[in-house]
């Protein structure tokens, strides 16, 4: 075959390709307009409702393309777009109410359906249900409490109070954190601050007759390692085995000791 043969060979594969591309292209014909009340997403971007159209602009509310809110009444983008399916929907606006901080347990909020009284988020189940678009939390057998009702959210009335603030405050500040443990003993412990346990600021303990102890008054960096021998209720309540009352006097564990006395 030689060149000119070559070329009108390829020609006419190309010819055949343009045309059964146009082919396809009329046979897809004009796309359908978009439902009002459907949940769309763009592209795999932006997922959206529609509610209505503003002059020449559809508008609704949902997620742009980064995935941040918008309200209704936000212009959208409607072409390259698919029906989301129910499951989309609902991983997308439970991580939206999660970070609203609506499904954390003990926050109290107000429901969007029109209820002006507040509820407890108290850790159950949460589902969407798409007739009417709603993001329902299931308190118990019965009632289903709205998070998200037809385009609204619902707004937080109350957060819950940090219990353990004051602990981690004294943690970072150098306090040991116990844990009350299965067997109802305190155990000194890296806390990881879960809801169902109990922490406390390991308390001091208190020295007594015998003790090996580190004493000091005023500066507790000038001290020294001795036994104790007497205790009173004076002031200064603590009197070494070298005959001195201090101010204060702390009960050391042999490698404590051996820290205090031989490493720098």
């Amino acid at each position: 075959m030689n060149h000119e043969e070559i070329l009108k060979e390829t020609k006419a594969q190309i010819d055949a390709l343009v045309i059964q591309a146009k082919e396809k292209l009329d046979g897809l014909g004009d796309p359908k307009e978009l439902e009002v009340g459907k949940w769309y997403k763009r592209a795999g971007q932006s997922m959206f409702v529609v509610t209505g159209s503003n002059r020449a602009c559809n508008i609704g509310y949902g997620f742009d393309r980064d995935g941040v809110w918008f309200d209704d009444g936000g212009e959208l983008y409607t072409d390259n777009y698919i029906e989301s399916t129910p499951q989309e929907v609902e991983e997308a606006l439970i991580k939206e109410a999660k970070r609203r901080g609506l499904v954390e347990s003990g926050v109290r909020f107000r429901s969007p359906d029109g209820t002006d009284y507040g509820y407890f988020y108290n850790g159950g189940k949460v589902y969407y249900n798409s007739n009417p678009k709603r993001l329902v939390f299931k308190e118990d057998e019965s009632t289903g409490i709205h998070l998200f009702f037809n385009g609204k959210w619902a707004t937080i009335i109350e957060q819950p109070a940090d219990k353990f603030a004051e602990l981690k405050e004294a943690h970072k500040s150098g306090a040991v954190i116990q844990c009350l443990s299965a067997f109802d003993t305190w155990e000194d412990c890296t806390p990881a601050w879960r809801e169902d346990h109990q922490y406390r600021i390991k308390p001091e303990e208190k020295p007594k007759v015998g003790d090996v102890c580190k004493f000091w008054d005023n500066d507790e960096n000038e001290y020294y390692v001795g036994k104790l021998a007497e205790i009173d209720d004076s002031p200064v309540p603590y009197h070494s085995n070298y005959d001195v009352w201090h101010q204060h006097a702390l009960p050391l564990t042999q490698q404590e000791v051996i820290n205090l006395l031989f490493t720098k």
